[in-house]
């Protein structure tokens, strides 16, 4: 319940879109996160990754893509078999 102080209810809202704001962040973060992983799994594994795979992993924004690269990064003989786990999904939240 908002308070009938207009100073009040202005920091009440203030919190509300910091806090939004926040996890948006965090989900960013967790993303970036995941893409990285994939990079370093396949770096590890002594694979190269191109250029091209690179910025496809790490402009990726949907987190279900990221997780299918990162098993198949594990298991894969070269990263040009990680296919599209994005299926078109590169640009979107997920």
């Amino acid at each position: 319940r908002l308070s009938a102080d207009p100073v009040s209810r202005q920091l009440a809202e203030m919190r509300e879109k910091a806090a939004v704001c926040y996890q948006l962040d965090l989900a960013a973060a967790r993303q970036e996160g995941r893409a990285e992983a994939v990079i370093a799994v396949l770096a590890a594994r002594g694979l190269d990754v191109p250029e091209s795979l690179r910025a496809q992993i790490l402009s990726c924004r949907s987190t279900a893509a990221l997780d299918r690269w990162l098993t198949r990064a594990a298991t894969c003989a070269a990263a040009d078999e990680l296919g599209d786990a994005g299926g078109g999904e590169s640009g979107a939240a997920g």
